[in-house]
């Protein structure tokens, strides 16, 4: 992402990162899903609860290793477009891949792993988010 909006060459934004993490002794760790979760909800015009729906999913797919080896894009991309459609805020894998910067594909495949563990994956914890939640709203792969 800083690549394409800097116009700068990934190296050397590589090789500045390593600098000043060595200078200001910072830690950076990897990036994970929930990194990602609340800047793509936002670009996608989301309500709280739907990302905060995704957020529960997330977690229930990261506990159940449901997504396990897939990238925290993918996930984060599957977690949000199966949260919206529960909550009867519908985002199109389309739309969700453009915000994510992953293929429409990638999206739909990961959801059709999260689709085949729905009755695990969806508490009752997580319906009470949104009045309007229902397992029912979710499509079929």
């Amino acid at each position: 992402e800083i690549c394409a909006l800097t116009k700068v060459p990934r190296k050397d934004i590589g090789r500045t990162f390593k600098f000043l993490k060595e200078k200001l002794g910072a830690e950076a760790g990897p990036m994970s899903s929930d990194d990602l979760m609340a800047r793509f909800c936002a670009n996608l015009s989301l309500l709280s609860s739907a990302q905060e729906c995704a957020v529960m999913l997330n977690q229930m797919a990261k506990q159940r290793d449901t997504l396990a080896g897939k990238s925290p894009v993918s996930i984060a991309g599957a977690c949000i477009y199966m949260a919206s459609h529960l909550v009867g805020q519908p985002r199109d894998a389309k739309v969700i891949s453009h915000v994510a910067g992953v293929s429409e594909v990638t999206i739909k495949n990961s959801y059709k792993l999260l689709f085949a563990d729905r009755h695990q994956l969806v508490s009752e914890e997580m319906l009470r988010v949104s009045p309007m939640a229902s397992i029912e709203f979710l499509p079929t792969p």
